[in-house]
């Protein structure tokens, strides 16, 4: 996380450090590239995050702890 008073110098955008120093060093030239780089580095632990969830998930149900929802039967007219 980033302290409150750092906050204010980061562009919008910024999920990671990378960008934050290449903002404050003004080098302007490899933003774009690292802007890039970040999000994909987000996105990536964005997806092992998920992944994780639906590991525990599945261990839950596997251990009895949790049920899978049942899917709803339709009732036909």
């Amino acid at each position: 996380d980033v302290p409150e008073s750092l906050r204010s110098r980061i562009i919008p955008t910024a999920k990671s450090p990378y960008i934050f120093l290449a903002a404050r060093s003004r080098d302007f030239s490899n933003i774009k590239d690292l802007n890039k780089r970040s999000l994909l580095a987000d996105r990536e632990q964005e997806l092992k995050r998920i992944a994780q969830q639906e590991q525990q998930n599945l261990q839950a149900v596997q251990n009895g702890k949790a049920s899978l929802p049942t899917p709803k039967k339709e009732v036909k007219k």
